[in-house]
């Protein structure tokens, strides 16, 4: 059985809802180049060739780098870790 939706999507709909979803995709180039930046300057402040920040199922979780030369800092390590 097909699933009735109140909200009905037609064209009209989607025209209007397009300047919403550019602007999402600009939003997320923008924070894509931040991180980007950020990756670049704890490359250079701590000399770790590929050093990044790690991602799983959308989320950051821990910072470690493309060649694997060292282990995962996962978040709870990161966040507990006082100054």
């Amino acid at each position: 059985m097909k699933k009735q939706y109140p909200i009905k999507v037609d064209k009209k709909l989607i025209v209007k809802l397009q300047p919403f979803w550019k602007k999402l995709q600009q939003l997320e180039d923008a924070y894509d180049q931040q991180v980007l930046n950020l990756e670049k300057e704890m490359e250079q402040s701590t000399k770790i060739e590929g050093i990044e920040f790690f991602m799983s199922d959308g989320y950051f979780c821990g910072i470690g780098n493309a060649d694997k030369t060292m282990r995962l800092i996962h978040d709870e390590e990161l966040d507990k870790c006082k100054h």
